[in-house]
């Protein structure tokens, strides 16, 4: 996003955070957080607006803060300033054994849960414009 009024300056103005995704397993909840918005360039203070922060994880025998999907871009160029880019999400991942104490187990239901991708700023855009965060995403597989 960028502002090209004389209001406050940049990071006035923050893109929506992603949503959150899980899978509420039997003994263990994966969570994978979505990441912050980028803030608002302004063009009349000459700044770029910071980017978003990554999303954390949590839960999985992997977590890995921001190694999830790609928050969205800034707009921009005027001038070279930009909008922030939104953080990426958090990436979460476990693996059990058939018999491990708390592994799923086939024939049930369980919750999955996948956030939606952040939105851009309400602030008005140049070319290229700011775009909303990607949409969480899940793989599940049973070997």
């Amino acid at each position: 996003m960028l502002d090209t009024d004389t209001s406050t300056g940049p990071n006035e103005e923050w893109g929506g955070t992603g949503g959150q995704s899980y899978f509420a397993a039997p003994a263990v909840t994966l969570i994978a957080n979505g990441g912050t918005g980028g803030g608002n360039g302004n063009f009349n203070y000459q700044a770029n607006g910071a980017n978003g922060s990554p999303g954390t994880a949590s839960g999985g025998t992997t977590n890995t803060t921001g190694g999830g999907n790609a928050g969205g871009s800034g707009a921009g160029p005027i001038v070279g300033y930009y909008g922030g880019n939104g953080g990426r999400g958090g990436f979460v991942s476990r693996t059990w054994n058939w018999f491990d104490p708390g592994a799923p187990v086939a024939g049930s239901s369980y919750a999955l849960i996948t956030g939606g991708g952040g939105g851009p700023s309400r602030f008005y855009v140049y070319s290229p414009p700011a775009t909303g965060g990607a949409n969480a995403s899940a793989t599940m597989s049973w070997t």
